[in-house]
């Protein structure tokens, strides 16, 4: 954990429930932090799942890595629930339910 400090700082500030909610600003910096985040929670016996983004690179890199991702495609016209919110990956929008 040493090795990683910002991704621990993001594992401890960034979970909500059993829900990891967070952004980088482009898709490397993205996926960098959810490898080590997985490496990381890996190594405590928790198997981070059901990733996904908005951002078709990083979900295409996750794929190619054999993430535990979900298909942006299912949210097209259905939104996912994150946190009691409606999100719409797509759009980049959330919505209050």
């Amino acid at each position: 954990m040493e090795k990683y400090p910002d991704t621990v700082w993001t594992l401890d500030h960034c979970f909500y429930v059993d829900d990891l909610v967070t952004g980088e600003d482009d898709a490397k910096s993205a996926f960098d932090l959810s490898s080590k985040a997985a490496k990381i929670m890996s190594e405590a016996g928790m198997n981070l799942r059901k990733w996904i983004s908005n951002d078709c690179e990083l979900m295409k890199q996750w794929q190619l890595e054999h993430f535990d991702h979900l298909n942006m495609n299912d949210f097209v016209n259905h939104p996912h629930r994150v946190l009691g919110l409606l999100w719409h990956p797509q759009k980049t929008i959330s919505v209050f339910v």
